[in-house]
This record gives structure tokens, C-alpha cells and sequence, in this order.
């Protein structure tokens, strides 16, 4: 079964790379929406000619920014899929249903076209303060992990203890920054920057999510993403 990934960014894509192992049976493909105003129209051009026409199986990967509210993004995307059908002639009052035991990942089935679809938010933020809810808050926790930090500080050839480096990014610096007229850190890429200065990485948030995903082992990887594997679950 091949699943139809449609994220706002290229970190998803590295996330969807990394937990596609839990699943040998699927073959995924990751479409970079670049940024979230896009994925409905993106939803439009890549499953409006599979509708009923073959089996569709397609995960939507949202964060959640300021302002937003989970009922607004579901009903967004719904009003998409609602378009797709029409324009196929297809009527139905079919609704997102949450999936059995996570409160943040929606399905939407139609098994009468052989059509599903889920749509999973983030909604948990790494550090208190922060205004959004991204996949960088997801990697970031994992990137606070006492053997993830050790991990990477060990590749780097820094030789600090890794809550030295956890308090550098989360504490000393952001408050140095504030005490010289910086405005606050506001979102989990801000701290996903400075980790990777701190630990001499020099990379984009993508390429940070990669390298510590790759250093991440299975099990804490399946907790850390439990809801996400939980969405892609709800579509077989």
C-alpha cells in the first residue's frame, strides 16, 4: 500500500523517513506543501484524479500556530475533500472521526470508494513560552533526551556534559539574549538553531531533525512519535 504524505516542510519529510521502517509493508511518498496555506490546493492537484478511481491512502502532517484551533484546521481540510468529491459527483456526510486513542490525529473514510485519509496536529510544544505547536517541538524533545544529547555532543567531538548543553540552549543563552534587548525565543526552531551552534552542527532544522533522529534508538523514537504512527496506522 502506498500512503501520500503532504507536510509543510522538509523536516516532516525526514521524520516520514525515519519511522517508515516501523512499517515495511507501505511505500511512502512525501510531498513538500511548503507551508500550510498550500496543502489543501496540493491535496486538490494530487488525490482529485485518484478519487475513486483507486485506492487512496493519504496522511496530512500539521502544526498548529498561534491562533489555531484543531476544529479550524479539520474543517479546512475537510472542506477540500468535500470539493474533491463534488467535482467527482460523489456525495456523502462523511466527517473526520478522531482516531481510537489519540486525541490529536483525525481520520476520514469512505470505504465505499476505497478512500482514506488522516490528519495528524501537532499540539504539544517543547518549552513553556513557545506560540506554536511544530514537528520541531517533537525532534527538539528528543533532542533534550539525556542519551540523544550525549549521543550528538559525542559525534561532534564536544566534550560537555549533554545537560550542560540542554541548559545553554534552553536557559543561559535565551536569557542573555533577553537582558540585551532580544526579543523572547518563540518557537521550537529558534532552539533548534541555537542547539546546533551550541554543538557545532551548523545545519537547517531539517538536516538537525536527520542527524538526531539518526541518533535516536527505536524505542524512544516510538514513544516520542507515538501519535504520528498511530495516524499512519488508522490507515491500513
Amino acid at each position: 500500500m502506498k500512503i501520500l504524505v503532504f507536510a509543510e516542510g522538509k523536516t516532516e519529510e525526514k521524520v516520514i523517513e525515519r519511522l517508515k521502517q516501523f512499517f515495511p509493508g507501505f511505500a511512502f511518498q512525501t510531498f513538500d506543501c511548503k507551508g500550510k496555506d498550500k496543502i489543501n490546493s496540493e491535496i486538490v492537484t494530487k488525490l482529485g484524479p485518484l478519487v475513486g478511481q483507486q485506492p487512496v491512502r493519504a496522511l496530512i502532517l500539521r502544526d498548529k500556530d498561534s491562533g489555531e484551533t484543531i476544529a479550524r484546521i479539520i474543517q479546512s481540510v475537510d472542506n477540500g475533500l468535500k470539493g474533491i468529491l463534488k467535482q467527482r459527483g460523489i456525495n456523502t456526510s462523511l466527517q473526520f472521526q478522531r482516531v481510537t486513542g489519540v486525541w490529536n490525529a483525525f481520520v476520514w473514510d469512505a470505504p465505499s470508494i476505497d478512500f482514506r485519509l488522516v490528519i495528524h496536529i501537532v499540539s504539544r510544544r517543547s518549552l513553556s513560552g513557545l506560540t506554536k505547536c511544530t514537528i520541531d517541538d517533537l525532534v527538539l524533545q528528543l533532542a533534550f533526551n539525556q542519551d540523544v544529547v550525549d549521543h550528538l555532543a559525542q559525534r561532534q567531538k564536544v566534550d560537555v556534559n549533554g545537560q550542560i548543553i540542554i541548559q545553554k540552549v534552553t536557559q543561559e543563552i535565551p536569557m542573555l539574549l533577553r537582558q540585551n534587548g532580544f526579543p523572547p525565543l518563540s518557537e521550537a526552531k529558534d532552539y533548534v538553531r541555537l542547539y546546533a551552534a551550541v554543538t557545532r552542527m551548523h545545519t537547517s532544522p531539517p538536516v538537525f531533525a536527520e542527524v538526531v533522529l539518526a541518533n535516536t534508538d527505536d524505542h524512544l523514537l516510538q514513544q516520542n512519535f507515538a501519535s504520528i504512527i498511530a495516524a499512519i496506522e488508522a490507515l491500513q
